[in-house]
């Protein structure tokens, strides 16, 4: 008998046909004959098939039972895959199959492949799963090709359709509405998808973990998900390898309806309907979705639940806060939906994401059951700002929640978990979110609001709790010898309600402790009696208004009575010490208090009347003046006392300003201090390691060893790190160091011919140090030795032949700093070029150190080659260190009182802003700024600029002026180029 061969192909469509040679006609049909097939397996898209992903030429791994991903079988025999092979570039898989039978029987052939694979061979199956526009092909991570039965007898003329079906399961929802396109089929199982163990799978070119979870999803869009004619939808899937999992419910998404089904449907839909996820196992079975569960319409209208009493037990919510409603469950919070609200309604529609809710009625609260994922939300007993989902409500208090309703706004707190029992909506850095915190974070809010779908609303039948309080206002006093003078109200309760829970909301003025007020302070709060209801009354909020007055007569007249205790006082005569933003230092001559007070016009040396209350300052033991009163007029001149000098021994300082142990209740008087240290942010660390803590930022003096005089107002228990209002801070500078100051940083126009023992007086000045202490260093080059002595440099120049150049000498200090002397020299005998100088004027030229303006005289200028012109003027610094002038005073400006040769170019450097800058030029020496405001004195205009660029100059000028034309100008860098 002659062999038989015949191709499956797959390749490129999806409808295959089944080739066969001719078969002898002399073969008795009823003899066993063994067959042989040749199959070829490819994806449609022409991707690898086959092969073990990071195995280039790995063989497949074909199971030995039932499960195998070929088969060919006669009568139920399986046939035996004889070999197999890859194509190059490992698109197709060719196997050949032989199997025994005769001629005459049926055969059944079934083909499948998976797109990726585990380490063990076994394809990985998807959990979410998302169909491709032109088949049932959840991301193609296994192709099964249905099981075809032969349609005749003869194998010669077998032919067959290889249908290709991305699934080991199958179901069909029957009953749907023609047209209807589906988003979403949800199944909800059981038992947890892959026990804990996470699953990766492939529905979007994406690898995601599905871990721990009873819901197996399936996504369609307008192409895949359309309801055909007939009203039946089949769902293909792989899902994950969960063996025998009843199902729960199934939730069906559409644009028209959300068609939802569970175990409590009567008649249950899902008796004996199990989905099997075992690889191989083709399970089919169908799910009429009309006649059971809910149909919700894509406009479901919620309305704005706006009191207590319209809390429906039973009801469907969406939780709203801040434009959006409670969505899905994420890792440790609920995703937040961004909605719009209408005439206090929002309308949820198929489109919407949002995650409705029942809300009933239990012990101490309320339960709030999530419809979508059948479970309860809770926050968890940790520290951490959790919201999540679980099956059961559990009897640990944690699936409880309470729910205030008030104006339409809804407070909703954890039972179980206190700490952390808020509920709040977050706009979380544009990734929005709901969950329960302990403090709401910045942008976020607990004002919260439920919204109801009033067709799901069972009126309530429970009887009203009956509670009131005995007057809706009430009033106390706190009267001299602190008496508190107050009737509380009493609470009626005539039907005997338990759990009963009491709210202050202002715990300034009054606290509430099981239903016992305790009163604090002036002011006014509400006083609430809180039930959550139960099995038989309606929860119930009650409340009055508590208005306390604070009667106690002022008793101090000074400021050491203020600190002695707690209390309220009028004194007379107080003068501000120190003023640094809110914070204010104020003193009469019985001592000084510290005061906090915001939007104040004080200055230093105003002397007021101040009442008000004192308190512990950060509940320590040093008393402030809260937010006090300030009437009267006056002024004074301070005078601030001995500086005390921040001591390396603690209690030193402690015994110097007054300070007493902690706790002690004694008086603490703020003296001014004066400290040493590093600078950074708010706080000085001196040498000691002791810390001030500044009441203001003072960052220009980061990273600077400073002198700082001010008022320590508060300390550590330690009397380690002390609180520091400063009134002054100044960078250090060591009287006793070692230190050389140029007086002339350059000397100009030396002879080309180079000069012997010449000498330049007034070059420099020493500060505790003499000339022995100075080492003389010349370039070697330009300057060829040099020595001082009192101040004079002498120094000897080498002769030059050539181009202006210039060398210099280094003067330093031993133990101290160093300066550099530049010596330019003119241009030698056969060079024709002028010599140029550039003069660079910066800040630190002049004389001012700050945004005060100053006056200088004699300064010369900076850069690598300047001139010898001699500067002066008026100027103050910038913040961020340029130079700054005004025009107003007519004395602000910088000129020349000294040539530095021919004026060829000014070079302006603007630091911020767009005043303009005025360049004026004459013949004759500047006395002074003030020449730049007379028409007599201030010379030619030779160029103005509003922004940084180089103004050349045309005409020949030997002085320069340079000033503001009107405003403030803020300057980097003034480049003067001269021409000697």
């Amino acid at each position: 008998m002659r062999k038989n061969f015949y191709h499956i192909g797959m390749l490129a469509v999806a409808a295959l046909a089944f080739y066969a040679c001719e078969k002898e006609n002399n073969i008795d049909n009823n003899v066993e004959v063994t067959h042989y097939a040749t199959i070829s397996l490819g994806k449609a898209d022409g991707t690898k098939t086959m092969v073990v992903e990071g195995q280039d030429g790995a063989s497949y791994k074909w199971n030995d039972d039932d499960d195998k991903y070929l088969r060919v079988t006669e009568n139920g025999t399986v046939g035996t895959i004889e070999s197999f092979s890859l194509s190059a570039d490992k698109t197709i898989a060719t196997l050949t199959v032989s199997f025994t039978g005769t001629p005459e029987a049926p055969y059944t052939y079934e083909a499948k492949y998976a797109g990726s694979f585990s380490n063990n061979g076994n394809p990985k199956l998807s959990a979410e799963q998302t169909p491709l526009s032109n088949t049932f092909d959840p991301s193609a991570d296994v192709l099964f090709s249905k099981a075809i039965t032969s349609e005749n007898s003869r194998l010669n003329e077998l032919s067959f359709t290889m249908g290709r079906v991305v699934t080991v399961n199958k179901m069909t929802l029957t009953g749907l509405e023609a047209g209807e396109v589906i988003s979403k089929v949800e199944f909800t199982l059981d038992k947890v998808v892959n026990g804990s163990t996470s699953i990766t799978y492939h529905s979007d070119s994406n690898s995601y973990n599905y871990s721990g979870t009873k819901k197996l999803t399936f996504n369609y869009d307008s192409t895949t998900g359309v309801v055909p004619a007939d009203g039946k939808f089949p769902v293909y899937f792989t899902a994950a390898p969960v063996i025998d999992a009843p199902i729960i419910s199934v939730i069906v998404t559409t644009d028209k309806n959300v068609y939802t089904k569970s175990t409590s449907c009567t008649p249950n839909p899902f008796d004996g309907k199990t989905i099997s996820f075992a690889i191989g196992t083709m399970k089919r079975f169908n799910m009429a979705m009309d006649g059971y569960g809910k149909t919700i319409s894509s406009g479901t209208v919620y309305t704005l639940v706006q009191s207590q009493n319209d809390l429906y037990s039973g009801a469907t919510y969406i939780i709203y806060g801040s434009g959006h409603v409670l969505g899905e469950q994420k890792t440790n919070n609920r995703a937040a939906v961004e909605v719009t609200t209408e005439n206090n309604t929002i309308t949820i529609d198929s489109t919407i994401p949002a995650y409705p809710v029942i809300i009933e009625a239990v012990t101490g609260g309320f339960s709030i059951k999530d419809i979508n994922n059948d479970g309860y939300l809770y926050n968890s007993n940790t520290g951490k700002n959790y919201l999540h989902n679980r099956s059961d409500l559990g009897d640990d208090n944690y699936t409880t929640w309470t729910i205030s309703i008030d104006s339409g706004v809804a407070h909703i707190n954890n039972v179980g978990n206190t700490a952390r029992g808020i509920m709040g909506y977050n706009p979380n850095n544009g990734s929005p979110l709901f969950a329960a915190y302990g403090t709401i974070p910045n942008g976020g809010t607990s004002d919260l609001a439920l919204y109801i779908d009033l067709t799901t609303a069972v009126p309530d039948t429970r009887a009203e709790a009956g509670l009131s309080w005995s007057t809706d206002n009430a009033s106390a006093s706190i009267e001299d010898g602190d008496i508190i003078q107050f009737t509380a109200p009493t609470l009626s309760n005539p039907n005997g309600v338990s759990g009963i829970t009491y709210e202050s909301t202002e715990t300034s003025v009054a606290t509430v402790s099981a239903g016992e007020v305790t009163v604090l302070a002036a002011g006014t709060t509400t006083i609430k009696a809180i039930f959550a209801g139960d099995t038989d009354y309606k929860p119930q909020t009650v409340s009055y208004t508590l208005t306390v007055t604070d009667n106690r007569t002022p008793v101090a007249t000074t400021i050491a009575d203020a600190l002695g205790a707690p209390g309220t006082y009028e004194v007379p005569n107080v003068a501000v010490y120190a003023v640094k933003g809110n914070a204010l230092i104020l003193g009469d001559a019985s001592g000084k208090i510290y005061a906090y007070k915001s939007s104040h016009s004080l200055s230093v040396g105003d002397v007021r009347t101040v009442s008000g209350s004192t308190i512990w300052y950060n509940s320590g033991d040093v008393y402030e003046f809260d937010s006090p009163n300030f009437s009267g007029s006056g002024t004074t001149t301070i005078n601030h006392g001995t500086v005390v000098e921040f001591a390396d021994n603690a209690a030193t300082l402690q015994t110097e300003t007054g300070f007493a142990s902690t706790g002690s209740g004694a008086a603490h008087t703020a003296v001014y201090v004066h400290a040493i240290g590093d600078q950074s942010g708010r706080s000085i660390t001196t040498s000691n390691g002791k810390v001030l803590y500044l009441s203001a930022n003072e960052s220009a003096t980061d990273g600077k060893t400073v002198e700082v005089y001010g008022y320590i107002y508060a300390y550590s228990a330690s009397h380690t790190n002390f609180n520091f209002l400063a009134t002054s801070i100044e960078e250090y500078v060591d009287p006793n160091a070692k230190s050389i100051t140029a007086l002339k940083s350059s000397i100009s126009g030396v002879s080309a011919d180079g000069v012997t023992n010449a000498s330049e007086s007034g070059v420099y000045s020493l500060t505790n140090a003499s000339d022995s202490d100075v080492t003389v260093t010349p370039d070697g080059t330009v300057v060829t030795a040099a020595s001082i002595s009192g101040g004079a440099l002498t120094y000897t120049v080498a002769a030059n032949t050539g181009s202006a150049r210039s060398g210099s000498v280094t003067l330093a200090v031993t133990g101290g700093n160093s300066i550099s002397v530049t010596i330019s020299q003119l241009a030698g005998a056969g060079s024709s070029n002028p010599q140029t100088y550039v003069d660079v004027l910066t800040a630190s030229c002049f004389a001012a150190t700050s945004t005060t303006y100053t006056n200088f005289s004699g300064k010369t200028p900076g850069g690598d080659n300047p001139s010898s012109a001699v500067y002066a003027g008026n100027s103050a610094k910038t913040n961020s260190g340029g130079i700054q002038l005004r025009s107003k005073n007519s004395n602000s400006g910088i000129v020349t009182t000294t040539s530095g040769g021919k004026v060829k170019s000014v070079k302006i450097t603007v630091e911020s802003g767009s005043n303009t800058v005025d360049i004026y030029g004459k013949n004759s020496a500047y006395t002074g700024a003030s020449d730049l405001y007379s028409s007599s004195t201030q010379g030619t205009k030779i160029g103005s600029t509003s922004s940084t660029g180089t103004i050349t100059v045309t005409g020949d000028y030997e002085y320069i002026g340079i000033r503001s034309y009107s405003g403030a100008l803020y300057l980097t860098s003034i480049e003067i180029t001269w021409e000697n």
